[in-house]
């Protein structure tokens, strides 16, 4: 009967213990983990975790760890077996007697099986070939911190603990994890165990093994406080590779150092694996893929980016997954900043905007929609948003606190708040207290709301070298407005001097007037490029040969002279003034519009093509010009001119639009329509079941009838003129040679004894 009711009385402290998080029941101090991993083949592994733990609360007696798939032989505490229950990957115990929040606890959990992945196909334990290892973070699973993959733990982002790890492998393998390794010894089955040791607290995520026939790569690094090892384990056949990829590890860790300051932990060491869908920040071993090793651009930031997590993510921990972007975004703008201190200024710079051209235009596609950076779903905790987006706002962030700002609070930061687990409110305040700068309005503009701002300027007065310039602020995929906007703003001169001044303004208008050294030809808002706004820019010289803008969809073809022309473009991710007017019959397009500015060197005259997807518009596809419809080409030379259609070549594709012009100008272009039933008003569309195909057509078209009675085809240019007429003989289809047409929107009639049975258009390209 006692012991029934001891039973029961267990069985209710689980289930309340059920309704709680059981992470918040704890905290672990230290993690003691003995891993054999001698069965590579079976795809098991056994262990006992040693963990010692302190409630967080007053008269605990209920606690739980997590643990996925694997199975527990015993659970003892302070050295006495307790039952426990293991269900939903959750390792849920009560203790006899209670304890407070001062005491600790000793947990021992003896554990067996094949240990699981992520279920998204990522992260987990791998078995792959002669090598066993972890991926610490699970794309799929919630949490996505993933220690509970390969041992019993409190899976989060904010209890960090200090480790020893004993793994035990086959005499001729070797382990590998984080930390410093003290000793391998041969035990009493001629199995090696590798002792390897990590003294700064970390989140369970960040904790590592690699089993395999591994070789060294070691290189020397004098840091900033001491010497740092760095070492690379890989196969013996990839020493060579290896030692030449990762020779640039110690400039990289130059570049941190001196940037963020001291390296956080003992060693940098990387574990070549079999794997290839990336890389894992671990702690001291980042699990790097077998398909990365090279001197390529691409693998040396994926190095870089990897290293820098040491300070972003592994140091200070974002909080929660909403946090990732400190994490993920400063390790990808780290990638820029390596290129920078590597390669130079305008390499890193170059860097970053091919970032900013992707986050501009495919970001919000790769996650269905708009995200702010802060308060990511789950299913976006990994995506383009947090690392792509994420990188272009820290690239703002510094530009607008400058070098010096920016890089100072960043060593306070990491000095101040190492090996702790920080969220996005906590770095902006700790921003505004250090800098005295208030952030509030730069994380409302950039973090916590979606889309982007727009700047434009929208009025310049010149008198002589007195100017005043306004700024205009638009909001793009959202309605926020911000303020305390900082844009720069860059006046030429026609002999391309230049000289920058800063306008500060809140809500969407700003003015400044200034005393120039000169008196200016133009002014162009962040010309170099400090902002993640809704603009892509490129310049050029064009003189002798084609000149594509990269980014921007424009083409400059060499001109006829000899004489050339610097052109600066800015692709506007926004709706130009007076979008949606009619001029004449012409409806001007609502996004998207180029902006020119240029210094032309004697007589220049370049043709210049424009070109715009009509279909899977990159910010949005609300103009959408279709086949019937007519593109135009819209241009004014100030923002107080009217637009106006200049005469151009059309090249059109389905999906796409390209329209050239004879010589580019100084100004303002966008699209327009001109909808098809404006075209020719006496020739309304009808419903008709004919179909023309190939349409749009470059050499032969087909009229397809069907089961529909057809004697007679009339083919019509768009101002009228009746270009062919085509007597039936086939009625199932006639075929029409319009090779010799001009490219254009042809309309055709079909009858049937005199009887109108409706028409269709159909395009020819060129």
């Amino acid at each position: 009967m006692k012991y029934l009711s001891l039973m029961l009385i267990l069985l209710v402290s689980i289930q309340l213990f059920a309704q709680v998080n059981h992470r918040d029941s704890i905290n672990v101090v230290h993690y003691d983990l003995h891993i054999e991993i001698t069965q590579l083949s079976q795809k098991k592994i056994s262990g006992v975790a040693n963990i010692l733990v302190a409630p967080t609360k007053a008269n605990s007696s209920a606690f739980g760890l997590d643990l996925q798939r694997l199975v527990v032989d015993s659970l003892k505490v302070n050295g006495q077996i307790v039952s426990h229950n293991h269900q939903n990957d959750i390792l849920r115990f009560t203790t006899a007697q209670s304890y407070s929040n001062t005491d600790t606890l000793s947990v021992e959990v003896y554990y067996q099986g094949t240990p699981g992945k992520d279920p998204g196909g990522w992260g987990g334990f791998y078995f792959a070939g002669n090598q066993a290892f972890n991926m610490g973070v699970g794309m799929s699973v919630n949490p996505h911190v993933y220690g509970r993959a390969w041992y019993p733990c409190n899976d989060s982002f904010t209890d960090k603990a200090t480790y020893d790890f004993f793994i035990t492998t086959q005499s001729d393998y070797e382990a590998i994890c984080g930390g410093i390794n003290v000793s391998d010894t041969l035990d009493s089955q001629n199995n090696r165990v590798w002792h390897w040791k990590i003294e700064q607290p970390i989140s369970t995520y960040l904790t590592s093994v690699a089993v395999g026939d591994f070789e060294q790569v070691h290189f020397n690094y004098s840091g900033i406080d001491c010497e740092i090892p760095i070492d690379i384990y890989c196969s013996a056949s990839q020493v060579g590779s290896v030692t030449t990829a990762f020779a640039d590890v110690p400039d990289m860790m130059q570049i941190y150092e001196n940037h963020f300051g001291p390296y956080p932990f003992s060693r940098v060491g990387y574990s070549v694996v079999n794997f290839t869908s990336g890389a894992m920040e671990h702690v001291g071993n980042i699990t790097y893929p077998n398909n990365a090793i090279s001197t390529a651009l691409s693998d040396q930031t994926l190095m870089a980016h990897e290293l820098s997590h040491m300070w972003f993510g592994n140091s200070v921990t974002c909080a929660t997954a909403e946090d990732m972007w400190l994490n993920e975004g400063w390790a990808s703008y780290c990638e820029a900043l390596y290129v920078e201190g590597k390669h130079g200024y305008e390499a890193g710079k170059a860097y970053s905007l091919s970032n900013h051209i992707f986050v501009i235009q495919r970001a919000h596609l790769n996650d269905n929609g708009f995200l702010a950076l802060y308060g990511i779903g789950h299913e976006n905790t990994y995506g383009s948003t947090v690392y792509k987006k994420g990188a272009d706002v820290v690239r703002t962030l510094r530009g607008y606190l400058g070098d010096s700002t920016f890089f100072a609070v960043l060593k306070l930061w990491f000095a101040e708040n190492e090996y702790s687990s920080k969220d996005t409110y906590e770095f902006r305040d700790f921003l505004s207290a250090k800098t005295g700068v208030d952030m509030n309005p730069f994380f409302d503009t950039w973090v916590f709301n979606p889309g982007f701002p727009h700047y434009e300027i929208s009025d310049l007065l010149i008198n002589g070298t007195q100017t005043t310039v306004k700024i205009t602020q638009k909001s793009i995929a959202r309605q926020f407005m911000g303020d305390a906007s900082r844009v720069e703003v860059t006046f030429f001169n026609s002999s391309k001097d230049t000289v920058t001044r800063l306008v500060q303004f809140d809500g969407a208008h700003g003015t400044a007037s200034f005393t120039l050294p000169f008196e200016p030809e133009f002014a162009i808002p962040d010309y170099y490029c400090r902002l993640a706004d809704a603009t892509i820019k490129a310049e050029k010289v064009v003189s002798g040969s084609q000149q594509s803008f990269s980014g921007v969809n424009l083409v400059v073809y060499p001109p006829l002279t000899n004489d050339s022309a610097w052109i600066h473009v800015t692709y506007n991710y926004s709706k130009p003034e007076k979008y949606g007017q009619m001029v004449g019959d012409i409806e001007l397009t609502p996004l998207n519009y180029w902006k020119v500015d240029m210094i032309p060197y004697g007589d220049f005259k370049g043709r210049t093509r424009f070109t715009r997807q009509l279909s899977n518009n990159p910010i949005d596809s609300t103009f959408s010009a279709q086949m019937k419809d007519s593109v135009k080409l819209m241009y004014r030379a100030t923002v107080s001119e009217d637009w106006k259609s200049i005469p151009t070549i059309l090249d059109i594709t389905w999906g796409s639009v390209a329209i050239s012009i004879d010589s580019l100008m100084a100004g303002e272009y966008a699209l327009g329509i001109k909808r098809y039933q404006v075209d020719v008003p006496n020739f309304v569309p009808q419903k008709c079941e004919i179909t023309i195909v190939p349409n749009p057509v470059k050499s032969v078209v087909n009229f397809i009838f069907g089961e529909t009675a057809c004697s007679r085809v009339d083919v019509f240019s768009l101002d009228g003129a009746l270009m062919t007429q085509i007597k039936v003989r086939n009625n199932i289809q006639e075929t029409l040679d319009v090779s010799e047409f001009s490219a254009g929107t042809y309309l055709a009639r079909f009858y049937n004894n005199g009887v109108s049975l409706g028409s269709d258009k159909f395009l020819i390209v060129r």
